[in-house]
């Protein structure tokens, strides 16, 4: 596996509970599972190119990935609010 496939999955990750868990949590509204599914491919293929791209030049890529995660957290990545403000919201900060 390479180095940018763990962040990259993490992002997926992420992104995927701020949809299903906590954008449901703090707007009280049904979880948008069709966002969830979505995903999936966009993760995959995400991993996909950025191991390709980690053959030519392995630090760019395994930053890019990590810039994603941190990318991920701070602004909304689907349909919801982004991951921060839907956090913050749930446990009332």
């Amino acid at each position: 596996m390479a180095a940018s496939t763990g962040p990259v999955i993490v992002a997926g990750a992420i992104a995927a509970a701020n949809e299903a868990l906590f954008a449901p949590l703090a707007g009280g509204k049904a979880a948008n599972w069709g966002s969830v599914i979505r995903l999936v491919p966009v993760t995959a293929g995400l991993a996909i190119a950025l191991a390709l791209l980690e053959r030519a030049a392995p630090q760019f890529a395994v930053g890019l990935a990590w810039l994603l995660v941190a990318g991920v957290i701070v602004f909304p990545p689907g349909h919801a609010p982004g991951v921060l403000a839907n956090v913050n919201k749930v446990m009332g900060l």
